[in-house]
């Protein structure tokens, strides 16, 4: 009797285990650390500040990165710098600064103060160009530009009159959660948009209890033409702050490709007193709703894009001190491994913020 007892305890405890097992999702992709370098908050480059790193991209050609400051014209023209990053299969262990080149606007000039709010930056092979965006001008709109290596102005997309901000209506992206995040296709035909949360017809930015609907705008790169839009979900606020502060945010920072039907998506969160928590996923189009000429989804019955967490950085993950992640880029592919090199903007902010990171992960399956 007690044998039969123990079979049958076995076979239920074996039938849990095997529930469970399905129940826990495998991420299609995993991330392991390769190495990390910072460079001090403060250091100078041909007279200007290197700092405020938004977003950098990968020109494999050339084998440099180039990487978009935030900095509005204040402590420098608009610019970007040119990188070399040492990677190996083994380790990540420097990098080098080789050049900074300023941003123009269309008429050839610098961007004078507080004009431009440069965010995210994307290398174009197909023309040796480089896409890059803006959160807002001097009249607050944002804006998604193309422009040359020397940073001559190229072109610039036309966006929805519905992203366009007017406090007073209450609708367009609110201020500084704009255009975070752009992304190409494989291909390099279409040109992802992502906003940092929800425009402000479609619902309020993430709380502890609640996220935030930003929506990913695509583009035709060859018409300019919209060719379709999306709901992404930010997630919630995921910690709460030590002491009672406002200083709590969730957004979407990064979105690069991955395939044809499928992008990797980067939520940078903050609060004060307990630092950054850094969420990536792997988003999926193929059962979303295409939203795209939709001004408001407030009485709109849609699906959002599927979501896969693949990692979060936070302090202490891989015996990091996890800074302020902004910028992502597809690295080079290593002993038959994608790396992927991520970038803190350190928002001149020392001595809160004493250096920018970057952090370079390998991709595996």
């Amino acid at each position: 009797m007690k044998n039969s007892l123990y079979r049958l305890l076995l076979t239920l405890l074996a039938l849990i285990s095997a529930q469970s097992a399905i129940g826990q999702e495998t991420p299609p992709i995993t991330l392991t650390l390769l190495g990390e370098q910072q460079l001090e908050t403060g250091t100078l480059y041909e007279d200007t500040e290197v700092g405020g790193l938004s977003g950098i991209t990968y020109d494999a050609d050339r084998d440099v990165y180039y990487a978009i400051s935030d900095d509005r014209s204040a402590l420098g023209p608009a610019r970007f710098y040119t990188l070399s990053l040492d990677i190996s299969e083994t380790a990540f262990s420097g990098l080098t600064i080789t050049d900074t080149t300023p941003i123009l606007q269309e008429d050839g000039t610098e961007f004078a103060l507080n004009s431009v709010d440069p965010e995210a930056i994307r290398y174009i092979q197909a023309t040796d160009s480089l896409l890059w965006s803006s959160e807002s001008d001097a009249e607050e709109m944002p804006f998604v530009r193309e422009m040359a290596l020397d940073g001559t102005f190229i072109s610039e997309y036309v966006l929805p009159a519905y992203y366009l901000p007017d406090v007073e209506m209450g609708v367009g992206v609110r201020s500084n959660n704009a255009f975070e995040a752009v992304a190409l296709s494989p291909d390099e035909q279409l040109v992802y948009i992502g906003t940092e949360s929800a425009l402000q017809q479609d619902g309020d930015i993430s709380t502890l209890e609640s996220g935030s609907p930003s929506r990913i705008l695509i583009y035709d790169r060859m018409t300019g033409n919209v060719a379709a839009e999306y709901i992404y979900e930010v997630g919630p606020i995921p910690v709460s702050a030590d002491l009672p502060t406002t200083t709590q945010d969730n957004g979407l920072v990064a979105l690069l490709p991955y395939d044809e039907t499928q992008l990797v998506a980067i939520e940078r969160s903050f609060v004060l007193g307990v630092g950054n928590t850094i969420a990536i996923y792997l988003v999926d189009f193929t059962e979303a709703t295409n939203i795209a000429g939709e001004s408001s989804i407030a009485e709109l019955d849609f699906t959002p894009v599927a979501k896969t967490h693949l990692l979060t950085l936070e302090e202490g993950t891989f015996g990091l001190d996890v800074d302020n992640i902004e910028g992502a880029t597809w690295g080079p592919t290593i002993n038959e491994q994608q790396t992927l090199v991520l970038v803190s903007d350190n928002n001149f902010n020392a001595p809160a913020q004493m250096y920018t990171q970057f952090i370079v992960l390998l991709v595996g399956s």
